[in-house]
């Protein structure tokens, strides 16, 4: 295998149709190699995908740590929303409400990687859920977040299947 130039450059796994059995790590790197904007996503959350000593490297326990950061974040914004009214709108001051959300709590101060999760498409979102669901951490899933997959995440569903089904 040549070195990667970069953190989306995975082996291509497209020739290879049964998924790695019993070991879901190597099963998230055989995803990554079959589906490039998976493997896109993945690094775009801080820490997650990274290249140490010219070899890809994924931290699919960080991955799940943002996810389950998601719950930590809407708290404290729960609690800033209780302590800190939101400004209304007025003539006097246009920007009261964005002072009032820059002071708000970061994503990022929850746990690294949740302010490049948050601004992702559903879509994208579930895709990544799906690879984080790899994992060690235990990641919130409601079949519900299934609903956003296009076409291409569908097929990511059913490869995923098959990597739960290969044990």
């Amino acid at each position: 295998m040549t070195k990667p130039k970069n953190r989306t450059d995975w082996p291509d796994t497209t020739g290879v149709d049964d998924p790695p059995r019993d070991h879901h790590h190597a099963a998230a790197r055989w995803l990554l190699g079959r589906y490039p904007r998976l493997a896109q996503l993945a690094a775009r959350i801080h820490r997650v995908v990274v290249v140490e000593d010219g070899e890809l490297c994924l931290d699919l326990d960080h991955l799940g740590d943002v996810f389950a950061g998601v719950a930590g974040y809407d708290a404290a914004w729960d609690a800033y929303e209780r302590a800190n009214r939101e400004p209304k709108a007025t003539d006097d001051d246009d920007n009261a409400w964005y002072r009032w959300q820059e002071a708000g709590p970061k994503p990022d101060s929850v746990i690294t990687g949740l302010a490049d999760l948050l601004p992702m498409s559903s879509g994208e979102v579930q895709s990544l859920r799906l690879l984080a669901m790899l994992g060690t951490t235990s990641v919130p899933f409601r079949i519900g977040n299934l609903s956003s997959l296009d076409t291409e995440g569908q097929a990511l569903l059913a490869d995923w299947c098959r990597v739960l089904q290969a044990g």
